[in-house]
């Protein structure tokens, strides 16, 4: 009677580790595909860029929600538009706009004095 009780812990702690490695490697598996697919380098295209940010503007349009998501052409950059959607008038920029130029303005003088960017 003992050593049936002894040959079941023996074997239930085997199926135990067995169990326990089959799975940490399944998950050690589906965590290698995850990093592969969130980390691998992809090129995101400007199209691709104004086409989400195309869907968030149509997305929050009809929630009567008043943020706009504008894009800088020369830093090629995108910034927030919060607007009155009665008046169409501008409530506030983050960043500003202003400051958009001025650091525009700024890479430009600096890249005119050295004569190309870092």
């Amino acid at each position: 009677m003992m050593l049936e009780n002894l040959s079941t812990n023996v074997l239930s702690s085997k199926l135990r580790t067995a169990i326990s490695e089959g799975m940490n490697d399944y998950f050690q598996n589906e965590a290698k595909v995850i990093n592969e697919i969130a980390y691998s380098p992809q090129k995101i295209t400007k199209e691709q860029v104004q086409e989400a940010v195309d869907g968030l503007n149509q997305f929050l349009q009809p929630t009567n929600t008043s943020i706009r998501f504008e894009y800088h052409e020369q830093l090629n950059e995108y910034y927030v538009k919060v607007v009155d959607d009665k008046t169409e008038e501008t409530i506030r920029e983050i960043p500003s706009k202003k400051l958009l130029d001025f650091y525009a303005a700024m890479t430009e003088f600096v890249g005119l004095m050295v004569d190309k960017k870092i």
